[in-house]
């Protein structure tokens, strides 16, 4: 294996960590374990923990908007197959999602936020950029912006660690912290 190869394991074996379990409670010896390699290996790649989620970072949105991509393509002109084959790219890049959200949401290292943040905006363009060929009135486009909005949803409170909060409480603070996100921009 070379050496680019090794670090793209590593990457993918983070994301894959990261995505499950968050940055806090992700250990570089579980993702060493994931990517099969010693743990003094991570560190001869990425020096710290914090470098290794930068890049896993990074990695997570190369994946996200290479799987968005082939989405387009495999749906060509044909909004159902479009819809159908976004949810499903976005559905498989389910831990590079949350790896993202994670950063753009608890990052302490402004760099990386400002990364996930942009990934995240590019997500949204590129759902922009096909719904609007779905046609303002059209029932796919509804749906598309509502599976969507449903997914960002789960991402952003899972990223905030919301799940116990009560119902009308985590709505209201979600909506809260998502405006405050969206006009620190």
């Amino acid at each position: 294996m070379t050496a680019e190869e090794r670090r793209t394991s590593i990457l993918d074996a983070a994301v894959h960590v990261f995505g499950e379990s968050g940055y806090a409670t992700t250990s570089t010896r579980q993702v060493a374990g994931e990517a099969g390699i010693s743990e003094a290996t991570i560190f001869k790649y990425f020096g710290t923990k914090p470098e290794l989620f930068a890049q896993a970072v990074h990695h997570a949105a190369e994946r996200l908007a290479g799987a968005l991509a082939a989405a387009r393509e495999q749906g060509g002109a044909d909004p159902d197959k479009w819809l159908e084959a976004a949810v499903g790219a976005v559905t498989q890049q389910r831990r590079a999602t949350r790896v993202l959200f994670d950063a753009a949401v608890q990052a302490t290292n402004r760099d990386v936020q400002l990364a996930a943040h942009d990934a995240i905006q590019g997500i949204i363009a590129e759902f922009e950029v096909n719904i609007a060929r779905l046609g303002h009135s059209s029932q796919a486009s509804v749906a598309a912006w509502w599976a969507f909005s449903q997914y960002l949803l789960i991402f952003f409170l899972e990223a905030l660690d919301a799940r116990d909060l009560a119902p009308a409480a985590s709505l209201t603070r979600m909506r809260s912290l998502l405006i405050d996100w969206l006009e620190s921009e």
